[in-house]
């Protein structure tokens, strides 16, 4: 939400529209690379990876999607989609 406006939607909905954003971008973003490659990458397992990417984290630590943004090479506004719920940023 812009600094100063007030939200009709909770936190959560904020959240989980920009965990599907991230979930979405993350198998094209590996490419040809399997899974437990890019994990293996990262530092982080294969089935934080997955659950990740098929939406059952919904809330992964920031420090997990900054790893994988880094070793997939994607900026951690593409991989978020920061306009993801409309345009508005949340501003806390």
């Amino acid at each position: 939400m812009r600094q100063g406006s007030v939200s009709t939607r909770g936190p959560s909905a904020v959240t989980a529209t920009v965990c599907s954003a991230c979930a979405a971008r993350l198998p094209s973003g590996r490419g040809g690379r399997s899974i437990v490659a890019v994990a293996g990458a990262a530092g982080v397992s294969r089935e934080t990876l997955r659950k990740i990417e098929t939406g059952r984290i919904l809330t992964p630590a920031f420090f997990t999607v900054a790893a994988l943004s880094d070793v997939l090479d994607m900026s951690l506004d593409v991989l978020v989609d920061a306009t993801a719920d409309g345009g508005n940023a949340v501003v806390r």
